[in-house]
């Protein structure tokens, strides 16, 4: 049941007006701070009366990321129906820990991403979206915007694609190839079909094409490989948060670092993980490597 109906009566609390005029105004506002159970309802108000009409998305930052989830399952009930709300979360694993991320978590925080990069294209018919994280969410290495947008690719149907190119680019942005896909951030090919499990997608994709035009689009289930169903388009995110296509300039610079005093064993690794840089995988531990 959608409470967005109590929205205008916060018009009439003392005080709402004076932080509604200053977030518009780009003002550093200091507000004592309500009980939790009214913060969803005084932020969708706020992205009501402000952000949305200027068709701007509300980013709000949790000091943790248990608050950061609290407001993101709290907002549906009081934001207008058809208002995007997403969170951008934070990894499962503590910083340099060498365990490879949640898939689920890593496609929700580039859904985020992505939906960002598009903001300036988004149409006026599209409500602006609200987004709840963390500090510790953004403290994560993750895409700059220009990568991002670089990395972004939507295919439509009757679009003419270039096979080659476009397996060279899902190798580049981290996709690996598989004979069946059945995980995000697998691809494959047999013949004129490419299919793909693009993290920010529940399913998995199927491009079928005609010559090099594309003939139709599906998602499939991936465990029976069946198709579900159409799509006119899809967008093609990274397989991760890093931008593997700079892994040769990557390369190149860890293979300069001494590595004689390190130990037998822990040159062996640090070779075989120096190859999966080499070859654009995604791998364990590689978020270590975002600085360079």
């Amino acid at each position: 049941m959608s409470l967005s109906g109590l929205l205008p009566l916060l018009y009439d609390q003392r005080g709402y007006g004076a932080i509604a005029r200053g977030v518009a105004a780009g003002e550093n506002v200091w507000a004592e701070a309500p009980l939790d159970p009214a913060r969803p309802y005084l932020l969708a108000g706020l992205h009501a009366d402000v952000t949305a009409p200027r068709n701007r998305p509300m980013i709000v930052v949790a000091a943790r990321s248990e608050r950061a989830r609290r407001l993101y399952e709290g907002l549906p009930a009081y934001a207008p129906p058809g208002t995007p709300i997403l969170l951008f979360p934070a990894p499962d694993l503590l910083p340099y820990e060498r365990i490879a991320p949640d898939p689920t978590i890593t496609g929700e925080r580039l859904r985020v991403l992505a939906l960002l990069e598009d903001g300036d294209g988004r149409g006026k018919a599209e409500p602006a979206p609200i987004i709840v994280t963390s500090v510790f969410a953004l403290m994560h290495p993750t895409m700059s915007p220009d990568d991002m947008a670089f990395a972004t690719r939507l295919i439509r149907r009757g679009e003419r694609v270039v096979m080659s190119e476009l397996l060279s680019q899902l190798v580049n942005l981290g996709y690996e190839p598989a004979a069946l896909v059945e995980e995000p951030g697998q691809f494959g090919r047999r013949g004129g079909i490419v299919d793909l499990f693009p993290p920010t997608s529940s399913l998995p994709i199927r491009i079928e094409l005609f010559g090099d035009e594309v003939d139709s689009i599906r998602v499939f289930n991936p465990l029976t490989q069946r198709s579900e169903g159409q799509a006119n388009a899809l967008l093609i995110t990274p397989a991760c948060e890093i931008p593997l296509w700079r892994r040769e300039e990557t390369y190149r610079q860890l293979r300069d670092i001494p590595t004689g005093s390190l130990r037998e064993e822990v040159l062996e690794e640090w070779r075989d993980q120096l190859d999966k840089i080499e070859r654009g995988e995604c791998f364990e531990g590689l978020a270590l490597f975002a600085p360079y």
